[in-house]
């Protein structure tokens, strides 16, 4: 009897395995974009001016050439978040 479990139910197991795997690898590019955030370049209190996207992942902050980028937190905030950018 255990063998006849153990006969059927490894190889079940094991392509439940393998798909969940496979499932859980794909990257979905819908949630890349999603995590974009409009950057800013600060110019003066107030005064931003838009520029580059930031994805807000890590440590590194979020450059356009050497000014620093910045969000917001509605659109009439002063931006003033700073953004960190993963490529």
């Amino acid at each position: 009897m255990k063998t006849l479990a153990t006969k059927v139910l490894l190889p079940i197991l094991a392509i439940l395995f393998a798909s969940l795997g496979a499932v859980a690898s794909v990257k979905s590019k819908s949630t890349t974009s999603a995590l974009n955030v409009q950057g800013w370049k600060r110019v003066g209190p107030f005064n931003c001016v838009e520029a580059i996207q930031c994805n807000n992942i890590g440590s590194i902050l979020c450059k356009d050439g050497s000014e620093q980028m910045y969000g917001k937190a509605d659109a009439t905030s002063d931006c003033n978040i700073l953004l960190t950018h993963r490529p």
